[in-house]
């Protein structure tokens, strides 16, 4: 294992959620987990696996925060079973260096969020030798679909057009959404309407604004420890990120079929610092690229 990195490094994973519920498909709901099948639950557990390899690859100190998610309940409940495994995972292997807080540790700790975050901070501090997974989902807008996909009525009139015109293929809709922004500015036509959908570039700035903001809130109070930042978010979302680090933001339709289109339930993209100027941007065993830092807008 390395050493420690500086604070500042932007490390940090995103997997899209989980095989989610759905009542209309005659699915049955995790009797534990809202919003994702039971079949959902173990996929997340796998994804686990890997992300508890991933952790004991990494320097001692290092805090990963699992925080960031959508209004979705599907999108939090992917991060709880990430945690609820980790934690199983830890205490049956008697990982000695990885110290779980789990977020019922964190709702324990105190009634409102600035109790609860002193608890968390002197937690940490008291285990300072260890790598420590901190479990807290937060909704963040940059992960969200209500306000990028919807309105507040929860109307979803540019993705529902989307999905019409092809064919309810979730790969097609997503090569198209990028298309059309290329070509008509993001428009389409509904009954007569026209209806504009989200720009791709800002979907994909929003997340790295979120991740920036989650980093920005652990350093505030833990200045001292590299601090991986791990989401759970949406496809169509996550596709617009992935190409926006594939192809320096150009968001063209190419570089979807050239990093191998639509992300998959639970698949990763991982941004991980190779010094203060460069990372490595990976979407799971797929593609990599070396990215600036600095111009992704990845540090303050």
């Amino acid at each position: 294992m390395g050493e420690r990195k500086s604070p500042d490094m932007p490390d940090s994973f995103e997997t899209r959620h989980t095989l989610s519920f759905k009542e209309d498909r005659g699915m049955t709901e995790s009797s534990e987990f809202q919003g994702i099948t039971e079949a959902g639950v173990e996929l997340a557990r796998e994804r686990a696996k890997t992300i508890l390899r991933h952790i004991q690859e990494q320097p001692a100190g290092t805090i990963f925060f699992l925080a960031g998610s959508s209004e979705l309940a599907r999108s939090k409940s992917t991060l709880r079973v990430y945690g609820d495994e980790l934690k199983k995972l830890v205490d049956e292997e008697s990982v000695g260096d990885i110290y779980v807080i789990s977020e019922d540790d964190v709702i324990r700790s105190g009634e409102g969020a600035g109790e609860r975050t002193r608890a968390i901070v002197e937690n940490v501090k008291a285990h300072d030798d260890k790598k420590i997974v901190v479990v807290s989902p937060l909704s963040m807008t940059g992960f969200g679909v209500k306000g990028v996909w919807s309105d507040n009525e929860g109307n979803m009139d540019y993705y529902n057009e989307l999905q019409k015109v092809c064919g309810n293929n979730d790969n097609k809709a997503i090569r198209y959404w990028l298309q059309n922004f290329k070509d008509e500015g993001g428009t389409l036509q509904v009954d007569g309407r026209t209806v504009k959908g989200p720009d791709p570039k800002e979907v994909a700035e929003s997340q790295i604004e979120s991740i920036r903001r989650l980093r920005t809130f652990v350093t505030k109070h833990i200045s001292d420890r590299n601090v991986e930042i791990v989401s759970v978010g949406h496809a169509f979302n996550l596709d617009a990120l992935a190409v926006d680090l594939a192809d320096n933001g150009e968001m063209a339709p190419e570089t979807f079929d050239r990093i191998g289109g639509m992300i998959k339930e639970t698949e990763m993209l991982s941004i991980s610092a190779d010094n203060e100027n460069t990372a490595t941007f990976s979407y799971g065993d797929r593609f990599q690229k070396t990215i600036d830092i600095g111009k992704k807008g990845l540090i303050s």
